[in-house]
């Protein structure tokens, strides 16, 4: 009777019921897992974890930041004296321009963003079970909350909150299996050059995921002659162009893109991921794998849609020659290709390398771009969960499906608990001290527009002063001073040689900015001609040696020694314990 009602419905109506419903389910259940996160003047949860500090703080420089620059995400107050694009920092640019117009300090849109990717991966996922159950209501909801509990999206929560935007791979996935009233222009190419537009502005890594299956989608379209060759390089060029737009506006095509990163081969997926809980299970335990870094490739099904697979493996053993025809069969590829970069060069097994292909240098750089092959699995995944779905569905009488997803979605939610309640402890612990406690830090911003920290931390983690960066970005984000020594994701061969071998070679030299403050390690300040330094006074200061240009006559303490010591609370503030 309700399905019946249902599909009375225009298809407009229905849409926008399962908007309103994604809407509330989608906010409830963030709520439920992040709690106080969603606030946006509460950044705590953003600081106690390194990237998601690295995500927040690049924010803070950017949006103190008075001018704006071209591209817009670019700020100069952040890896002085060049400069940096936020993009490099995975701080959601998109999110971060808009946010920069309408907001004021003390301000966060990474809670609000985990909130708007559940209620569209819900959506989207509504929208998938409309086209495997044929517009059976019931089936749909029940689909859509299979796909939310999708584990990798969960577990991105902790670290990159950027990348945990699954709902533009199950949107994708969408538009290739969903039927159009036209396949013209406006139906077809339109959504997918907005969606290329949107995933430009959020992370680099969703692209070659969504671009592939987007490609497939009009290879599909092809094999069924519903476009001939010349529309088919048409329509991927078109949505080439929002792509390339979207990563000039926010700073993907600066130079600071033309180095590799390190980590091919080791940050890859491990061929038992899709059943290994990596210790977030009820049930299911940790299975050993190859390398530590292989968590990158965390791609664990869940229990419920494990035990989905159990009972359909005769349907499924049936109708695997599906994928190989013309409507499944561009998906079918891609998702093998995902497969094969997400294993990646290094196969590994449980613990053990079965297999070491070696690869030629100029292949290897290109891989390298991409390093955490391990994330490139996450389509496949999804596509996983949506055929089992399927099948289900077709093989089975309609209630007993509705009854056996029911049974799957409650033991899906039951074995990921581990999963949620580290979640909930990351987005709801309490600020953690600082190291630096000594009151001289809070008196920066007096008299410096720059903090300067040598060796600084893009140029060697083990080098530079507290091997972070966390503490001194608090500082000059507290005091609004620019600072050069952060966390990015990519540095240019130029920046580099200006941040690691300009920068120190001045310092060294005493040639010190009268508008900055320096913090040295020891063993850097013992290279420096002392002599020379004639506008700062040095001093030791928890375990650091600190330059100033102007010291207080009341901060003239033992050096590195408080009465008291003092913690960072909230947006970098200090006070007195």
């Amino acid at each position: 009777m309700l399905n019946t009602e249902w599909n009375k419905q225009s298809e407009f109506a229905q849409n926008l019921k399962l908007i309103v419903l994604a809407t509330i389910l989608g906010t409830l259940y963030s709520v439920a897992l992040i709690k106080s996160a969603i606030i946006p003047a509460n950044v705590d949860w953003l600081i106690n974890v390194k990237d998601p500090s690295q995500h927040y703080l690049s924010w803070v420089f950017y949006q103190q930041d008075l001018n704006w620059y071209f591209p817009l995400t670019f700020t100069s107050r952040l890896l002085y004296p060049t400069g940096i694009a936020i993009s490099y920092t995975d701080a959601l640019p998109l999110f971060a321009v808009i946010a920069k117009i309408f907001t004021t300090e003390p301000f966060q849109y990474f809670g609000l963003s985990i909130v708007i990717n559940h209620v569209l991966q819900l959506f989207f996922g509504f929208k998938i079970g409309q086209v495997i159950s044929r517009n059976n209501f019931i089936y749909s909801l029940l689909s859509g909350l299979v796909i939310l509990l999708c584990p990798p999206l969960t577990w991105r929560l902790v670290g990159h909150i950027a990348l945990a935007n699954f709902w533009l791979i199950v949107c994708v996935l969408w538009l290739y299996l969903k039927e159009y009233q036209a396949y013209n222009f406006n139906q077809v190419v339109l959504p997918q050059m907005f969606l290329s537009f949107l995933v430009g502005g959020i992370h680099v890594y969703l692209v070659p995921m969504i671009f592939s299956i987007t490609a497939a989608t009009y290879f599909k379209l092809y094999l069924f002659k519903e476009i001939n060759l010349p529309q088919l390089f048409r329509w991927t060029i078109y949505t080439l162009i929002p792509l390339l737009l979207a990563w000039l506006i926010f700073g993907y095509l600066s130079s600071a893109s033309t180095t590799e990163s390190e980590g091919y081969g080791i940050l890859s997926m491990n061929l038992l991921a899709p059943i290994n809980s990596m210790g977030l299970s009820i049930i299911l335990p940790k299975l050993p794998i190859a390398f530590s870094e292989q968590s990158e490739g965390f791609n664990y099904l869940g229990l419920g849609v494990i035990l989905l697979i159990i009972p359909n493996i005769l349907h499924i053993k049936r109708s695997w020659y599906k994928l190989w025809q013309p409507n499944l069969l561009p998906l079918t590829v891609v998702c093998i290709l995902l497969t094969l970069f997400a294993i990646s060069s290094t196969v590994t097994l449980g613990p053990y390398i079965i297999l070491a292909i070696p690869l030629p240098e100029f292949i290897l750089k290109c891989f390298s771009i991409f390093r955490a092959t391990g994330r490139f699995f996450w389509p496949v995944n999804i596509a996983i969960t949506i055929g089992v779905l399927a099948i289900t569905y077709q093989y089975w009488q309609k209630w007993r499906a509705i009854i056996l997803v029911i049974l799957i979605l409650c033991i899906q939610y039951v074995d990921l608990a581990p999963l949620r309640s580290d979640i909930r402890y990351w987005t709801n612990r309490e600020l953690q001290p600082l190291p630096l406690v000594s009151p001289l830090w809070r008196e920066l911003g007096e008299n410096h527009q720059k903090l300067i920290v040598l060796p600084a931390y893009q140029c060697g983690v083990e080098e530079t002063p507290l091997g972070e960066f966390r503490a001194f970005a608090f500082i000059a984000t507290q005091q609004k001073m620019m600072l050069n020594s952060f966390q990015a994701s990519r540095l240019s061969p130029d920046a580099g040689e200006i941040h690691c071998e300009e920068l120190p070679k001045q310092a060294k030299a005493g040639n010190l900015e009268a508008d900055a403050a320096y913090v040295f390690t020891p063993e850097f300040y013992n290279e420096i001609d002392k002599d020379k330094i004639t506008s700062h006074s040095c001093k030791s200061v928890d375990g650091l040696i600190l330059c100033t240009h102007q010291i207080s006559a009341k901060s003239k303490t033992n050096p590195g020694k408080t009465s008291s010591p003092d913690n960072f609370c909230g947006l970098g503030k200090i006070s007195t314990s």
